[in-house]
Formats: C-alpha cells, structure tokens, sequence
C-alpha cells in the first residue's frame, strides 16, 4: 500500500510571500487563494500564515469557509469567489466578506441585507 503525505512548510510560504511582493510594482495587493481547505492543505493554519506574511486578503470558495476563518479570529478581508445562494446573502453581510456575484438579484439581496443589518458593504 502506497502511502502519501504532504509536508506544509510555514516557514517556506512566508519567505515565498516576502519574495512575491519583492517582485511586485508598490501598492499591487496579494489575494491568497485558499478554497476547499486551502487545496486540502488546512484553511485556518495557511490563512492564519498569509494573514502573519502580510497578504491584503483572502479568497475563498463558499460562505462556510469565510464563516470557518472568522470563528477561528482570522480579520483579513476575505472574498467568497464562487456564487452565494439566496439563503446565505445575511450570513456573508454579518460576517463582512466581500462577495463576486453573477446575477443582479443577489446584488439586490446583499443591498438588503446591508441596509436591514446596518452594515458597510465588506469591499477589498
């Protein structure tokens, strides 16, 4: 039986953060892309390292994810990447994520949303 494992190195991301931004015109933000786990790799560990290497924000891939992050104090911006259903518009306003959208009639559930909650819409 093969057995397979993947060694995740903090260390490593953190110096491949310093040196990606070393290479970036000044004021160009990194988004780290962290949806399904962070590829299977762990979340709330990878967000809590990119938060602690300076990235501005963080995408991920549903509403449970951002919900995930913010239980476990992660306050990077974060962006749900993929489509929100209806019933999750509330939850990504009271959570303050940043939402892609690709239908007009979630625009107008967000803006509900934001004005029954009383809250700035979550933009990066």
């Amino acid at each position: 039986m093969d057995m397979t494992w993947v060694e995740i190195d903090l260390s490593a991301i953190l110096h491949n953060i310093k040196e990606i931004r070393r290479r970036l015109n000044k004021g160009v933000k990194i988004c780290a892309v962290i949806k399904d786990n962070a590829y299977g790799h762990g979340i709330v560990e990878l967000a809590k390292a990119f938060e602690k290497a300076g990235v501005e924000f963080l995408g991920v891939g549903d509403v449970s994810e951002a919900a995930l992050l913010r239980k476990n104090r992660v306050k990077l911006p974060i962006l749900n990447i993929l489509s929100a259903l209806p019933s999750q518009v509330k939850e990504v306003v009271s959570l303050n994520i940043s939402q892609n959208v690709s239908d007009l009639s979630i625009v107008r559930l967000l803006d509900a949303a934001v004005k029954k909650q009383k809250k700035m819409p979550g933009y990066i």
